[in-house]
């Protein structure tokens, strides 16, 4: 069974509010809102759900902003 497009959106919506919860908790007091507009910008749910495990991983705010701008899977 296919999901409807207000699902997806609601589970894309949702893992994008984990990942910044994530980089808030890890990064207080950085500009993680700047990563924001480049998370809902993705429409593959793997390399989201690639990008909240790397939330909780990555080194440094910049590291993270750098996977979101790589053309890549994590």
């Amino acid at each position: 069974m296919e999901e409807s497009k207000g699902y997806q959106l609601l589970v894309r919506k949702a893992t994008v509010d984990l990942a910044m919860l994530l980089l808030e908790h890890r990064f207080p007091g950085e500009a993680v809102d700047s990563v924001k507009s480049a998370l809902l910008n993705i429409d593959d749910s793997q390399k989201l759900k690639q990008l909240v495990v790397a939330a909780a991983k990555v080194p440094s705010l910049e590291a993270y902003a750098q996977l979101l701008t790589a053309n890549k899977t994590l």
